[in-house]
């Protein structure tokens, strides 16, 4: 079975201006989640879906494949399953929405 997990990292954010670039010990925040998630070993390819060219360029010098979704989605959610759709991920078996 072929997990593919998906980080959705919104740029946008009105709680938190660029959430996913916000420091954390260091490091931006969506780095740190996809050491996280990496460490874990619970799936076969990782990638972020982010609406942003600067968080692509940070996640991909992490070594993770960073993937431009729509700006109009309203919910993590929904930037996941563009995603999900996408012909080059079909070959997974399950798709898990890490938030």
């Amino acid at each position: 079975m072929r997990v593919l997990g998906v980080i959705p990292a919104r740029l946008g954010s009105t709680r938190i201006p660029h959430k996913p670039l916000q420091p954390l010990a260091g490091e931006p925040l969506v780095t740190r989640v996809i050491q996280r998630v990496q460490r874990l070993g619970l799936v076969d390819e990782l990638v972020v879906a982010t609406d942003s060219t600067m968080v692509a360029r940070v996640v991909e010098l992490a070594g993770v494949q960073a993937v431009l979704t729509r700006p109009e989605h309203e919910s993590g959610t929904d930037r996941v399953a563009e995603v999900a759709a996408r012909p080059e991920f079909g070959d997974h078996d399950v798709v898990i929405n890490i938030q």
